[in-house]
């Protein structure tokens, strides 16, 4: 079975940066692995197939609203609504609070992230387990529906959905958002 799962983290960013560094400095592998410390993060993967209707491969698709490894688009009447499992992983070595959202998006490589609308974003709702505080290496399971509104024009509509988690720096109110997401295409007919 293909699994399709996304990962970002700041903390493991920094974690290589300081590791090579050391190697820099230090001229071994053995202070860059040293240099290494456990990052924290959160990984979000796509658990369904897609929406009702569309063929079923047996693995979950790569984008929430496509069909065929994302190549293409899994249709959806006015009024129509389609099911998802989404599977959200604490990456980390503490609990953290990992919560998810849907944002606008595009699919332009010449504007910048979440510059879409916000009638896609409409669209998506988490009827089940949108947050909560989960264990290290840890993972819950949550349904994402999309739902088209009676009245939507038909078109294509951009959106992400965005696992994401928050930690303070220090004692200032200053805080690192760690986020990972997966595309939303939904395209209404």
């Amino acid at each position: 079975m293909k699994a399709i799962s996304y990962l970002t983290t700041a903390a493991a960013a920094a974690a290589v940066t300081a590791a090579v560094t050391a190697a820099a400095l230090l001229g071994s592998a053995a202070a860059a692995s040293a240099a290494i410390a456990p990052a924290e993060g959160v990984g979000v993967q796509l658990l369904t197939a897609g929406p009702a209707g569309a063929p079923d491969y047996g693995r979950p698709d790569v984008y929430i609203g496509t069909q065929d490894d994302g190549l293409l688009p899994a249709p959806l009447a006015p009024g129509a609504t389609a099911t998802y499992q989404v599977t959200v992983t604490n990456t980390g070595t503490a609990p953290e609070s990992l919560a998810l959202r849907a944002a606008p998006a595009t699919t332009s490589p010449w504007l910048p992230q979440n510059t879409g609308t916000s009638a896609a974003t409409a669209m998506i709702t988490t009827t089940s387990a949108a947050a909560r505080t989960v264990a290290p290496g840890a993972s819950y399971t949550a349904t994402i529906t999309v739902t088209i509104p009676a009245r939507a024009k038909p078109g294509n509509y951009d959106a992400v959905l965005w696992a994401a988690m928050t930690q303070p720096i220090g004692h200032s109110q200053v805080k690192i958002l760690t986020q990972a997401g997966i595309r939303a295409l939904i395209t209404v007919s």
